[in-house]
């Protein structure tokens, strides 16, 4: 039937193509909301789709007309296992988007990360984390400056069966650059 192409109206949403499985199931955060907080936080978090159930509860919204009555809708269960701080990088913005400025990593790490990369067997974290400042000395009253903390899952405290952490980029923000390097600093590697 290779007429029917030309005869036929296309069925179905052209926004959902191509019509398979995706590459990597983890989803890729491409903008951070931008929120003003005083108080050093990150903007992320991760977890693994556990199963779904259902809930029945009563309508609170007066302008729906379903006002009053119990209602049951499907929700999503998610198991968030708790995640560690493996990295931070510093990037700067510039016309072309955000480039590296540098990075720096804990000093012990899961054993588990050794199933995405490979490990130092020596690292040392006091002298990593000074070069790290150093290079952000220039930035420190930009507002171009931008911390992102690398952050992997714990999967075998999850009830799901894989031992691969996932890693993701998660942003960070505090009320000014010293407080956010600060907060870096101390929950890096925890």
């Amino acid at each position: 039937m290779g007429h029917r192409k030309q005869h036929a109206p296309r069925h179905g949403s052209l926004s959902y193509r191509p019509r398979k499985r995706a590459r990597n199931p983890n989803s890729r955060i491409k903008t951070w909301p931008k929120l003003e907080s005083t108080t050093p936080t990150i903007l992320g978090f991760m977890g693994y789709k556990a199963g779904m159930t259902h809930l029945i509860f009563v309508e609170n919204r007066k302008t729906n007309p379903n006002f009053g009555q119990e209602i049951s809708r499907a929700v999503t269960i998610i198991d968030t296992p708790p995640i560690s701080i493996c990295a931070i990088k510093a990037y700067k913005l510039t016309d072309y988007g955000l480039k590296t400025i540098g990075e720096t990593w804990a000093g012990e790490l899961n054993e588990d990360l050794t199933r995405n990369f490979t490990l130092p067997k020596e690292y040392d974290t006091d002298k990593s984390i000074l070069e790290f400042e150093e290079k952000l000395e220039p930035f420190k009253d930009s507002k171009l400056l931008e911390l992102r903390l690398l952050a992997y899952t714990q999967p075998r405290l999850a009830a799901i069966p894989k031992k691969k952490p996932d890693l993701m980029e998660i942003k960070a923000i505090a009320g000014n650059h010293e407080e956010l390097i600060k907060y870096s600093k101390d929950i890096l590697g925890n």
